[in-house]
């Protein structure tokens, strides 16, 4: 009888460590899989590096004198297409510059005819009070006069005030304004 049980133990023992010894060489195997993927990857990728420092040397004109006729116009080709797209990316920006500088003009000139107009608006204001204090010798001479707050919204800005004549001016010294 205890021989069975040997054998039974025997046998659930091995059973166990199939279990075990299955899956650990599939991840063995996948391991070394991977590791011949990145063995090939980094090759690839060495390879490249080794291409693309070999071309930027070409490019700065290093070891030119080595370069077979075809492999001089290949460069050619593809000094010419790099210089094409910079000088797209190139006219791009400067249209770009040259659009907000438009833009920016244009704002300028518009914030430039509104103070014109203010100044001329505050000239006038002006020079219609100096009238009024000629033409009233009896009232005490003005210090200053408010300036009137003109807004650049306003509808009055493209108006200009014009005194107005009495039948009678020697009766009333007053002066109105009209807009016209």
């Amino acid at each position: 009888m205890p021989e069975v049980i040997f054998k039974a133990t025997w046998k659930t023992s091995l059973n166990a460590i199939n279990g075990i010894l299955i899956p650990l060489r599939t991840l063995l195997r996948l391991i070394w899989n991977r590791r011949e993927a990145f063995s090939f990857e980094y090759n690839k990728l060495k390879s490249r590096l080794e291409t693309l420092q070999k071309s930027q040397r070409y490019f700065m004109g290093e070891e030119i004198a080595t370069l077979s006729f075809k492999e001089l116009q290949q460069l050619e080709q593809r000094l010419d297409n790099a210089l094409r797209k910079i000088r797209s990316r190139k006219n791009k920006l400067m249209f770009a510059s040259i659009t907000d500088h438009q833009r920016k003009e244009k704002a300028l000139q518009e914030e430039n005819n509104d103070l014109k107009k203010q100044i001329k608006v505050m000239e006038l204001t002006l020079s219609l009070s100096e009238q009024h204090v000629q033409n009233s010798p009896s009232l005490p001479p003005l210090e200053t006069l408010p300036i009137p707050n003109i807004s650049p919204v306003s509808p009055v800005m493209d108006t200009f005030l014009q005194p107005t004549t009495r039948e009678n001016p020697d009766l009333d010294l007053s002066t109105e304004f009209r807009v016209k």
